[in-house]
């Protein structure tokens, strides 16, 4: 019981405390703070405070210490009882507690706005849904935006849903620029990011492997053919040690011929550009929606549980290799630049046109969304809760 009580604690501890008591609103935000929602819906509408599981409330954990539960989901069941929204919603799609409250709250909407592209291997969510199905668990969700229809249609395994077509909603909220700067110059998107101290060294080097292998062979091509390979890092300049970091490492195995670019809005940026290259970053899936020709080296190898698995393309579409994607050797690589690098996006988009959308959709300004959240509050309050399209 003592050390129970320790645990608790101590995880207390490590939580910033609100001494505000909540105010009711229509729309309660679940997980963490979004500009982009915010920019959706009329702000007064929003509750101003989060139900996030890393900022605790001190009138709702007093609320919850009297009803003798402090666990988590005893905790969100309070604040939203007190808030009580019309809708809740949130980015964190894959935090597997967020459908456990609307069988408790038939009357409000409950809306998951999928936040990145993800992978079955690694992804602990996959594995919570699977043991939730076989322990006949009820998981529900009034609406849940998603990339693609295909993951759409996996999550219905297990989610009780209504699947809406979205795309990006990051994506969605920056205007396409068809202006190419850059045509003889091939950008790689990079994903790096440092060693954190939980992580072994060898699962960090395993994970980044692609990058050591793929690299060097772009940029010989890069510099036989005379075009620039710029990499756009996944950092900038506010934080300047990870900024610092991350050109070191692409220095360690390149030969420094290459050019950074980094800036605060990567859509920005990719639209610049002509010919993209990625392992397998969710920015990569996203510029295929933003009309690029974007090339994956989909060799990404993750050590879980001293088992090496491998990532795989598009998933859960694509079982089979397509043109976005090719087996990873010298050879092969510079055969598949030469035969598409060359093309013209019109004639690219003929070939892979077909693969676009069941990869990620474009929904300029997420209007589907929009009119998704105006929809739910009309039904009760006929007011204009959305921003205008």
């Amino acid at each position: 019981m003592l050390n129970r009580l320790h645990f608790l604690i101590s995880k207390i501890l490590k939580k910033s405390f609100v001494f505000r008591i909540p105010k009711k609103s229509s729309v309660l935000l679940y997980g963490q703070p979004s500009k982009i929602l915010q920019e959706i819906i009329n702000k007064r509408y929003i509750s101003k405070q989060i139900l996030d599981r890393n900022e605790i409330n001190i009138f709702i954990f007093i609320l919850t210490l009297l009803n003798g539960k402090i666990f988590f989901r005893n905790y969100a069941e309070n604040f939203i009882k007190f808030v009580n929204p019309k809708i809740v919603i949130t980015i964190l799609d894959n935090d597997i507690d967020f459908y456990y409250f609307k069988k408790y709250h038939r009357n409000k909407y409950f809306i998951a706005i999928q936040n990145g592209y993800r992978y079955k291997i690694t992804d602990p969510f996959f594995n919570n849904l699977i043991l939730e199905k076989k322990k006949k668990t009820s998981l529900e969700a009034d609406y849940y935006l998603t990339f693609n229809r295909y993951y759409g249609e996996y999550i219905k395994k297990f989610i009780k849903c209504k699947i809406v077509l979205n795309g990006s909603y990051r994506n969605n909220f920056v205007k396409i620029s068809k202006k190419i700067k850059f045509k003889n110059k091939l950008l790689f998107i990079s994903q790096y990011y440092p060693k954190l101290k939980n992580i072994p060294e060898d699962e960090h080097s395993i994970f980044y492997s692609p990058e050591k292998k793929i690299l060097p062979i772009l940029e010989t091509y890069c510099l036989k053919n005379k075009l620039d390979l710029i990499i756009m890092l996944k950092s900038n300049k506010k934080n300047l040690e990870r900024y610092n970091n991350e050109i070191s490492y692409y220095n360690s195995f390149l030969t420094k011929k290459f050019k950074i670019l980094s800036g605060s809005n990567p859509y920005n940026l990719v639209d610049k550009f002509e010919n993209i290259f990625t392992i397998d970053s969710t920015l990569g899936y996203e510029a295929l929606a933003r009309k690029k020709k974007v090339f994956f080296f989909h060799d990404r190898i993750v050590k879980i549980h001293n088992k090496h698995l491998k990532y795989s393309f598009g998933w859960p579409k694509f079982k089979r290799k397509s043109n976005f994607s090719i087996n990873i050797n010298e050879k092969n690589i510079n055969r598949y630049l030469k035969s598409n690098l060359i093309l013209s996006y019109k004639k690219w988009l003929k070939i892979n046109n077909k693969h676009i959308n069941d990869l990620m959709v474009f929904n300029y300004k997420n209007k589907n969304l929009s009119k998704l959240i105006q929809s739910c509050l009309k039904k009760d309050t006929g007011n204009n809760f959305a921003k205008k399209l």
